[in-house]
């Protein structure tokens, strides 16, 4: 009797140990994941994800003090370089934009023509273009040093802007964004003249980081 009786204690005694192991793992787990989330593992999703496509957004906005005029609009904003080259993929997106803006190059550097055939009905002028650049960590920091418009100058900081409109412009707005496949900035340039007169003007604006 008392040797039945010690094997259904045993036996009891191992039945509690399982739930009793478990809760342990559960509880020792949730320690790790709270010592260890904020350092080990989100560096390891960082490191992940700096290997993912970095893509680069451009946006030139041009607004208009009555409407875009029905014709004679000729707009030339810089183009978005690497290391003082182009960059192909951009080239390649801007051909498959309707119309395509045509690329002018001349001794202030490379532009984009934009015409009243580029206008968005009560928008202005308007052209926006996402491109994917690389898929390598190594290109994410090349471009935080390395990005740049194809008309800025190396004595004064600013990119080169050319309007001829008669002088309806409102605004003009001009931004280039890089973004890591995580949502991190790499390097965000914004740019905006206010009611400029006809001519070239060098712009100045804010770069971070």
């Amino acid at each position: 009797m008392k040797h039945r009786h010690r094997a259904t204690l045993k036996v009891l005694a191992v039945l509690a140990a399982v739930p009793l192991t478990f809760v342990g793992c559960v509880l020792f787990m949730d320690y790790y994941f709270h010592i260890f989330h904020g350092t080990l593992i989100r560096d390891f999703k960082s490191s992940i994800a700096s290997f993912g496509p970095v893509r680069l957004s451009y946006s030139a906005i041009v607004k208009f003090k009555h409407g875009v005029p029905s014709e004679g609009v000729t707009i030339l904003v810089p183009a978005p370089t690497i290391e003082g080259e182009d960059i192909p993929a951009f080239e390649r997106a801007l051909a498959e934009v309707e119309p395509p803006p045509e690329i002018v190059r001349n001794e202030r550097g490379t532009f984009l023509k934009l015409t009243e055939a580029h206008a968005r009905p009560f928008a202005g002028v308007h052209l926006f273009l996402m491109v994917q650049l690389d898929r390598s960590g190594r290109q994410k920091e090349f471009l935080q040093r390395e990005l740049d418009f194809a008309s800025a100058t190396e004595d004064r900081p600013g990119c080169w802007v050319f309007v001829d409109t008669g002088d309806s412009v409102r605004y003009l707005i001009l931004k280039i964004w890089v973004k890591a496949a995580d949502g991190a900035w790499i390097k965000r340039m914004e740019y905006r003249l206010s009611e400029p007169s006809d001519g070239w003007h060098l712009v100045e604006g804010e770069i971070s980081p």
